[in-house]
């Protein structure tokens, strides 16, 4: 008999009730049976590894910078349990909560949006930001298989040469130090 067929609660109740005798008679019997079951290295639990959620969660973070609200937003669950699986702190997780965070998909980002719109010639490039720019140069470096330059860049987007250097060096900048590119900071010491 496993805890997920055992009612905690009597059927008169959707939660546990003090002073229900039903359900405290139900509890104490679902406590019985989960320390029996652990006595008999069959521990029953309603709760799943958080392992995989934990992996999903850091390929969410890291490669699609998706914020931990952002996860749990779109999740359905917690900020602090998406904390609490991320970090390790917490091994196990109701089924579902690890269902729902690992059904949670990279959604592209308002700056993803907006660099794919002025390489597709609907925006201009005087919207996106440093970063956004960067972005823009490494998609069109990557649609093109012959080397093309910095002129090329500039004559396509409406920008001058030395911009477009500018650009192609905040790019490899931060292709080298991929965290900076979403911050802005550099590896300088204030002076």
């Amino acid at each position: 008999m496993t805890t997920a067929t055992l009612r905690a609660t009597c059927d008169d109740h959707t939660r546990y009730v003090a002073g229900c005798r039903p359900c405290q008679q139900r509890t104490a019997n679902r406590g019985r049976t989960r320390r029996r079951a652990a006595a008999y290295g069959h521990i029953i639990t309603g709760h799943a590894d958080t392992t995989p959620a934990r992996e999903h969660i850091a390929a969410l973070h890291d490669q699609h910078r998706m914020s931990y609200r952002h996860i749990a937003y779109a999740a359905g669950v917690r900020r602090d349990a998406v904390r609490l699986i991320a970090n390790g702190s917490q091994p196990l997780a109701y089924p579902e909560t690890v269902r729902r965070i690992l059904a949670v998909s990279p959604a592209p980002s308002i700056d993803e949006i907006a660099v794919r719109r002025v390489l597709a010639g609907h925006a201009p490039i005087t919207r996106l930001s440093d970063a956004e720019r960067a972005e823009l140069w490494r998609l069109w470096r990557r649609q093109h298989t012959s080397p093309v330059g910095e002129a090329t860049f500039a004559r396509q987007f409406g920008v001058t040469k030395s911009d477009a250097g500018r650009i192609r060096y905040a790019a490899d900048r931060a292709a080298t130090n991929p965290s900076h590119a979403a911050t802005g900071r550099t590896n300088r010491k204030a002076a």
